[in-house]
């Protein structure tokens, strides 16, 4: 910023995600690539923000020259309560995952549900959910973002594992209000999980266990099965507590990072009006995720 309190013209555009904890992202190297080879003047940061000052903060947006953001835990709910305008798929969700800032009037967007189909897509080769049945451990957030999609995917029946039952019903009645999807709660332990189990086809972790190695797996190998497909939403570490114990059981395993790329891609598409580049930001990711075990190896 000048003197005069303005922003000198070839400044660069300053987007970046907003988290707490963020160091364990790995959006600011995918981001930045996208921009360099598309010749775009900007910089994608790391903001790591206390949940109760973020509505300060995305109040000074505009005056901190940013001109987008992405919103990781536990961002996501509280951003949705502080913004007027966004788009009809944040609105069912209740979360906000991308907003654009445009001369300090903010939209917000939900980019996850897009994502996790997009991966899924990649993953499994599921081109199609209808009549599947998921078990979707969380109901925070995350889970909030793509479980309506998921209803609306066609699935059959959607199982809600969480620690807090209240919560966990509150999202199953939304749920169950705008689909045709049947949704039942369950408490979030292997004794609940094994008995339903065997009707399950997809599990997907939206949960923020296995952020850390040392993290307790939400659920262990003998609540789970063979040939079972589990997602976990985490991408860093690559190989979470979960997943460690759902390849013990015979599972088919994936995690987060098809997510996180697709979902980026579309918030790059929704500040810039251009086409992400995906195998630039494939490349990025994998060489953040080398470089991010090499770190911790």
């Amino acid at each position: 910023m000048t003197s005069s309190g303005q922003y000198p013209k070839n400044a660069p555009e300053i987007y970046g995600v907003v988290g707490y904890p963020v160091n364990h992202s790995l959006s600011p190297g995918m981001h930045n690539a996208a921009f360099k080879s598309l010749g775009i003047n900007a910089n994608y940061l790391a903001f790591e923000i206390k949940p109760d000052v973020l509505p300060l903060f995305l109040k000074q947006l505009n005056k901190l020259g940013i001109s987008g953001v992405n919103l990781t835990l536990p961002h996501k709910e509280i951003a949705y309560k502080y913004l007027r305008n966004m788009s009809k798929e944040a609105r069912e969700t209740g979360t906000v995952n991308t907003i654009k800032n445009t001369n300090g009037k903010l939209f917000g967007e939900s980019t996850d549900a897009y994502g996790l189909l997009a991966s899924l897509k990649e993953e499994f080769k599921l081109t199609s959910l209808k009549n599947k049945s998921i078990l979707l451990l969380g109901a925070g957030g995350a889970a909030s973002a793509v479980a309506g999609k998921l209803a609306s995917s066609g699935i059959k029946t959607l199982y809600i594992a969480n620690r807090t039952q209240e919560k966990a019903v509150r999202l199953a009645e939304k749920t169950e209000s705008s689909s045709s999807t049947r949704c039942f709660v369950i408490p979030l332990d292997d004794k609940a999980v094994s008995m339903v189990i065997s009707d399950v086809d997809l599990l997907i972790n939206a949960t923020s266990s296995g952020l850390k190695l040392t993290d307790k797996p939400p659920v262990t190998w003998s609540a789970l099965r063979k040939g079972l497909l589990v997602y976990d939403m985490i991408y860093n570490p690559p190989i979470t507590p979960l997943l460690k114990e759902a390849k013990k059981a015979g599972a088919i395993c994936a995690n987060g990072l098809g997510m996180l790329l697709h979902q980026g891609a579309r918030a790059f598409t929704i500040w810039t009006g251009k086409k992400a580049p995906l195998t630039v930001m494939r490349n990025a990711l994998s060489k953040s995720v080398k470089s991010s075990c090499k770190q911790k190896s």
